[in-house]
């Protein structure tokens, strides 16, 4: 019999992008130095793409502005993905062999960026995403130092959720996933993280894994009728990898069937549910989730964005890491002597961006360039967080219990 959770996860996944656009240059005085820019001018993820192109180009104004990189000023040069990972290798081929770019940044699809490695990794020209979630991209290839995110793997976040369900005295769980390759990733790093952890003298259980077809019209589907079997399966805690509309059928049909416990979900899309839900459920709601961005990184960051583009920052995150991937890559530039190795400027990002080091800002830019000149170490904090780059190439995320406060996510624990 089931007992006192629901586990939901409504992800964002790994998206896919990819195709070609026109070159759209950053304003820039003197010589520019291309830096290639993978992003989503169209297709379904085109909103996040112009986030990242946003995000982008305030960094490259800002780092003009203070004098550029070794005397010269950046200039991105564009290129639509199209939401397509299938055209993300000629993306990378003409960036490199065409534009000459040490350096791409984007793609927000974890496909595609997978396709861009395999170019740009034998070409040795640095890729950074701060998007791109999938754990196959650091854990399952080798990139030889030449990839880096501004955001953490999935597996990591998956193995928050775990321990966050062992620790709670949990030792069983039934993993309900939509049939989609969005989650179908995220839910194998569940099982893997969950198995990989002790529940007593021996491993915890994945008693069942539920997939639903991504097709399926929540407000037509009979969910409940899954639920005869799920309830079957015996185990501990459920947990969802869906939509929030999934994930709320679901959650409906468990309350219907007599579940009384605390329901959990985790993801980028976790607050879209409270939408979904009344007060009294959406109160009960816990999810691991990275604890809001601050600090003077940030504040700057935000009043800078909001300034130029007159519009609020959105709550994705990803203009945030967008942002410092930009900066952390000009600041390895620095510290790295040189604009072209790509090699060279992969093996200085955990220089600018990892203790130790004195702190600095990215609202500090022509100070920080100024102590790393001098020789200084500088361990910079963005305006997404620390910003430490960990041996894979990932972020490392803090992880923390997030629920609705009065409606409002909030750290809970």
């Amino acid at each position: 019999m089931f007992r006192k959770v629901i586990i939901g996860i409504m992800t964002l996944g790994t998206l896919a992008f990819a195709g070609c656009a026109e070159d759209k240059d950053s304003k820039g005085s003197g010589e520019a130095l291309k830096l290639g820019a993978a992003f989503a001018f169209t297709g379904p993820l085109a909103p996040e793409g112009l986030e990242c192109e946003q995000a982008s180009d305030l960094a490259v104004s800002q780092i003009n502005a203070a004098g550029g990189i070794l005397g010269q000023n950046l200039s991105l040069v564009k290129r639509d993905t199209q939401t397509n990972p299938a055209l993300c290798g000629d993306i990378a081929t003409d960036l490199i062999q065409n534009q000459n770019v040490p350096v791409i940044f984007g793609a927000l699809s974890s496909g595609c960026t997978s396709n861009i490695l395999d170019v740009a990794v034998p070409a040795k020209v640095l890729t950074g995403s701060a998007v791109s979630l999938s754990t196959s991209l650091t854990y399952a290839r080798e990139n030889n130092g030449l990839f880096f995110r501004t955001i953490g793997a999935s597996y990591d976040a998956m193995r928050a959720l775990a321990e966050e369900i062992v620790d709670a005295g949990y030792t069983t769980v039934t993993v309900i996933a939509s049939d989609n390759r969005f989650t179908a990733s995220s839910s194998d790093d569940f099982i893997a993280a969950f198995g990989a952890l002790t529940c007593g003298s021996t491993p915890c259980t994945v008693n069942l894994r539920h997939d639903y077809s991504e097709t399926i019209d929540p407000n037509t589907y009979d969910f409940a009728a899954d639920m005869t079997t799920i309830m079957a399966a015996g185990s501990d805690a459920i947990f969802f990898n869906g939509y929030p509309e999934d994930g709320l059928g679901f959650l409906q049909a468990a309350l219907a069937a007599g579940y009384t416990g605390t329901p959990y979900i985790s993801v980028p899309m976790a607050n879209n549910i409270g939408g979904f839900l009344d007060a009294a459920t959406a109160a009960k709601v816990r999810w691991i989730y990275a604890p809001p961005y601050s600090g003077q990184s940030y504040n700057a960051f935000k009043a800078s964005y909001e300034s130029t583009y007159k519009i609020e920052l959105a709550s994705s995150r990803i203009s945030e890491q967008a942002y410092d991937l930009v900066m952390i890559v000009a600041l390895a530039m620095v510290k790295a002597g040189t604009v072209t190795d790509g090699a060279a400027i992969a093996a200085a990002i955990r220089d600018v961006s990892n203790p130790p080091g004195q702190l600095v800002y990215s609202n500090q830019y022509a100070q920080i360039v100024q102590l790393i000149e001098s020789g200084a170490d500088v361990d910079y904090v963005g305006a997404s967080g620390s910003c430490d780059i960990n041996e894979r190439g990932d972020a490392e995320i803090v992880q923390q219990m997030m629920g609705y406060v009065n409606g409002v996510p909030t750290p809970v624990n």
